[in-house]
């Protein structure tokens, strides 16, 4: 038999912070993402190529900038969502929560299966 020890056990209090970390992340994509789109409406306008090539690169970094906060906070947030749904069993290991991603065309996914 498994014992809790309480709810707020580091592996809970990690899970947190994770999720916490993915959302933080996600939002700072966001505001990227938001950048890079107003940096391309200046490109699209600017005729100075001096300008025109710094704009355009500014709004490449902002761009890729926003698709590695995404991914980044995805991937803590999944981390932090597994450590809460996972128990830990006597020997101090955990029950794994059994999670496959998947990419088709145009779609992505995960499956879940709980053991």
């Amino acid at each position: 038999m498994v014992r809790r020890r309480g709810f707020f056990t580091t592996r809970t209090l990690v899970g947190v912070g994770l999720i916490g970390g993915g959302v933080f992340l996600f939002a700072q994509g966001r505001d990227f993402h938001r950048e890079a789109d107003e940096f391309y409406a200046r490109y699209e306008k600017a005729r100075d190529p001096a300008e025109i090539e710094r704009l355009y690169q500014r709004t490449t970094n902002r761009d890729v900038k926003s698709q590695v906060s995404w991914a980044l906070g995805a991937a803590c947030a999944l981390s932090g969502l597994r450590l809460l749904l996972t128990r830990e069993t006597e020997l101090g290991q955990a029950r794994s929560l059994w999670l496959q991603p998947w990419i088709a065309e145009r779609r992505i996914g995960a499956e879940v299966r709980w053991p």
